[in-house]
């Protein structure tokens, strides 16, 4: 799927050289493939042709904020100061955009700021109650929050909306694991089932959430070595 996703924005900009939200989509589906999967699985593709991508998009239409967002994810991981620098340009550039709203979200989670990155997917569920990544990362965040009550409501909600999603589907069985609501776990992975989820990658991925009801030691270590391996 990635690697089609990038065949296809590589083809839209060789048409239409001059139309910048592709190539800002093309920047950020370079880094998406460059930081998420096996480097063997893009052979040639590098942080240069990502940033090149992003650049290019920054000089057809400034006011767009994705490219910013994609050269934060070329900068390291520990930079924190320079990349949250580029996600509050983007912020500035594109403040009602939802994809750019929960990117910032993102990256705000990732060092602690649960709160701000809540108020962010609130913003962007909002302005676009059809854009499911929004929604899921503001179910997401609830729960983080401890806040499980009302992250199962959004959660039921979106999978009532987007059944055909395999990660909210997904995120949605964590949630209930780390509610520790087993009965609602199960119900979940009956439902999923009945969607089409039944892939080896999320049926192992639901074991291993089923798995967590179990509190010996040796079953969460267990469990922690899944994850280690996932990442």
């Amino acid at each position: 799927e990635q690697a089609r996703s990038l065949e296809l924005l590589e083809r839209v900009t060789a048409a239409a050289p001059n139309f910048a939200p592709a190539w800002a989509e093309l920047a950020m589906r370079r880094v998406v493939c460059l930081r998420r999967f096996d480097r063997d699985r893009f052979p040639g593709l590098t942080a240069a042709a990502a940033a090149a991508a992003a650049e290019t998009a920054l000089r057809l239409d400034p006011g767009l904020g994705l490219p910013y967002q994609a050269l934060s994810y070329l900068k390291p991981f520990a930079a924190y100061a320079e990349r949250e620098a580029l996600h509050r340009r983007a912020l500035t550039a594109a403040p009602h955009n939802p994809e750019v709203l929960n990117l910032a979200g993102q990256f705000l989670a990732e060092v602690g700021r649960l709160a701000e990155a809540l108020a962010l997917a609130c913003q962007a569920a909002e302005l676009d109650p059809l854009y499911w990544p929004a929604a899921q990362w503001r179910a997401g965040l609830l729960g983080a929050l401890g806040r499980h009550d009302e992250a199962r409501a959004l959660w039921d909600k979106a999978l009532a909306d987007w059944p055909e999603v395999e990660a909210l589907a997904a995120e949605a069985i964590a949630d209930a694991a780390n509610a520790g609501d087993w009965a609602r776990l199960d119900r979940l992975i009956d439902t999923s089932r009945r969607h089409g989820h039944v892939n080896a990658r999320f049926m192992a991925f639901a074991a291993a959430q089923q798995g967590r009801r179990d509190p010996r030691p040796e079953m969460l270590q267990a469990h922690r070595e899944r994850i280690a391996v996932r990442f």
